[in-house]
């Protein structure tokens, strides 16, 4: 059985050859959202490691992406790998600091790494960023995410 796809280790996510097909400049904008499709029915079917391999090479293209890098964090949290995803969540907070779902993952990565206080921090700024959430669910997530937090952290 193979076992997970190392993320640290770029090459792995890519042919043996080193073969990279086409350039940032190559790449159409319905070039991206075919491949985002894909990536996502592969997420769909269970197939995680190939979805972050479609994802990683996306956003090696086209690093600045939002919504590369969406499905990308969304994969890797999925997949249990916190650490390598919170770089993602990170920069996508850098990218659109008005969009929840940036401090959502960073929240969940953290939270999932022992980070409590930072985790903290990124689920009140969704708290606060209620009104441009547009899955409900997100918000009830993060208020009984918050309640166990500051429980165990002894903060009110």
């Amino acid at each position: 059985m193979k076992g997970p796809t190392k993320i640290s280790d770029p090459n792995s996510l890519f042919p043996a050859t080193g073969d990279r097909p086409g350039t940032p400049e190559d790449i159409l904008p319905d070039d991206i959202e075919f491949v985002i499709g894909a990536a996502n029915a592969k997420v769909r079917a269970g197939k995680l490691d190939d979805a972050i391999r479609m994802y990683m090479f996306l956003a090696e293209l086209g690093p600045f992406n939002y919504r590369v890098l969406q499905g990308l964090t969304n994969c890797l949290l999925m997949r249990g790998l916190f650490v390598q995803a919170l770089p993602f969540a990170t920069l996508m907070v850098d990218l659109q600091p008005r969009n929840p779902h940036g401090y959502y993952f960073s929240g969940l990565a953290c939270w999932s790494s022992g980070h409590h206080r930072e985790a903290i921090e990124d689920f009140e700024i969704v708290l606060h960023l209620k009104d441009e959430v547009k899955d409900l669910s997100i918000l009830t997530e993060c208020e009984m995410l918050l309640r166990h937090l500051r429980k165990d952290t002894g903060t009110a």
